[in-house]
């Protein structure tokens, strides 16, 4: 069990004092600490991630005083932080690659909030476009639980306006649209749901730019 006394400031301090053995003095106490050893990969991190073989280079001609390195001078080991920094993003296209020519074939949808709440607690709303017309609905929801049947109802309405068959249900995978009961439903309803990619809100960006 320790004791600490806490100050004015909030700060807390250990009562009681180190005890020394076999250190007769403070210099002695100074010369008993050290710095860990570092092997290659600490010191690539170390400076800010240059390649081993520099690092071994400075190393071998002693350019650096006092550096040390414990273990092979080549490492295989893979830099998360380096590999992200080198990779590439493909080029985004500036428009869709094709759109539908009969309603309903693809609506896209999305989800956004929060939002302030209003006098009815809204505090999200979810989005449906027709690919072909680009015609869009948006209803305002209490939770992210209502946007299931509230797409229930947005299909019922466009279906009977139409007189066409929702075919494709396209939206960026997010929870709430990844329900079982939902998914259950279109696959009795004979729909087909497609999703975008991971990060790539350019697949969905009918919707994205409608907000």
């Amino acid at each position: 069990m320790f004791l600490a006394e806490i100050s004015n400031c909030n700060t807390g301090r250990l009562c009681g004092k180190t005890i020394l053995k076999n250190i007769l003095s403070p210099k002695h106490v100074a010369n008993a600490a050290s710095t860990a050893k570092l092997n290659l990969n600490h010191w690539h991190k170390h400076l800010a991630h240059v390649n081993h073989n520099d690092i071994a280079c400075i190393h071998h001609k002693s350019s650096a005083t006092g550096m040390s390195i414990v273990g092979a001078h080549h490492n295989e080991a893979i830099c998360e932080p380096c590999l992200a920094g080198k990779l590439s993003r493909h080029g985004m296209p500036c428009r869709p690659a094709c759109q539908e020519t009969e309603l309903l074939t693809m609506v896209h949808a999305n989800l956004k909030g929060l939002l302030p709440h209003s006098t009815a607690r809204h505090i999200y709303w979810g989005i449906f476009i027709n690919d072909t017309s680009r015609f869009h609905y948006e209803y305002f929801l209490k939770s992210k639980d209502k946007l299931a049947s509230t797409f229930t109802k947005y299909t019922g309405w466009a279906e009977m306006k139409t007189g066409c068959k929702l075919c494709v249900f396209h939206n960026n995978e997010g929870g709430e649209f990844v329900g079982a009961q939902l998914l259950a439903w279109m696959d009795n309803w004979g729909m087909q749901v497609k999703q975008t990619k991971r990060a790539e809100l350019y697949q969905i960006g009918v919707v994205e730019r409608a907000h």
